[in-house]
């Protein structure tokens, strides 16, 4: 697997080329806020892991009040290029980077992001998360405590992969709790986040 962080780190912060991609700031009629347009040298998540050394990348964050199901957007550059993003799962308030699904590069030199557009559906916020089911990190270890008296067989727990605090690729996973008796803990399998690193966005019966 090929991620370069450091040019991750430098399109999410506004480093050579990615400054002027601000003129696209919003999509969905304001409820996606969009960040930056850069390049990322990446083993693509949204396109089966394939490797790239400058894959469009677009850094968006929820701000619709609503918990964001799923979401197909195209955006175009300056340069008359059009990119494709599917997301899935992503809270409110939640940034996260995506990959082009095709694996397209961008051109050198400076791009901006001129249009986009976006066909979503939204739920409201109804997961157990924080709701009487907490979620624990421990040294990479995602654990489920079981705060109430009810227990559990089974819950289906949508996770993303993490790097640098950002929910990174599209694509969510879902794994299952196993058996989870009131007031007890269990781990997790989340090996499918590629980085080694996942954050519980849902959690459901």
């Amino acid at each position: 697997m090929m991620i370069t962080a450091a040019s991750l780190l430098a399109g999410c912060h506004g480093a050579s080329g990615t400054e002027d991609a601000q003129a696209l700031t919003s999509l969905d009629d304001g409820n996606l806020q969009v960040e930056s347009l850069f390049g990322s040298a990446i083993s693509n998540p949204d396109c089966n892991m394939e490797d790239g050394e400058n894959t469009a990348s677009l850094q968006i964050r929820n701000v619709s009040g609503k918990y964001l199901a799923h979401g197909r957007i195209e955006v175009s550059d300056d340069k008359g290029t059009t990119y494709t993003f599917v997301v899935d799962d992503v809270p409110d308030q939640s940034e996260i980077v995506l990959f082009d699904t095709g694996n397209q590069q961008l051109p050198s030199g400076n791009v901006t992001a001129v249009r986009g557009t976006a066909d979503t559906s939204y739920t409201d916020e109804t997961s157990l998360l924080n709701n009487g089911i907490n979620a624990a990190d421990t040294d990479g270890v995602i654990s489920l405590q079981n705060q109430i008296t009810e227990s559990y067989d089974n819950l289906q727990v949508t996770y993303h992969t993490v790097m640098d605090d950002l929910l990174y690729g599209g694509t969510s996973y879902t794994t299952d709790s196993g058996q989870l008796a009131a007031g007890e803990s269990v781990m997790l399998d989340t090996s499918e986040a590629w980085t080694g690193e996942a954050q519980i966005v849902r959690i459901e019966k």
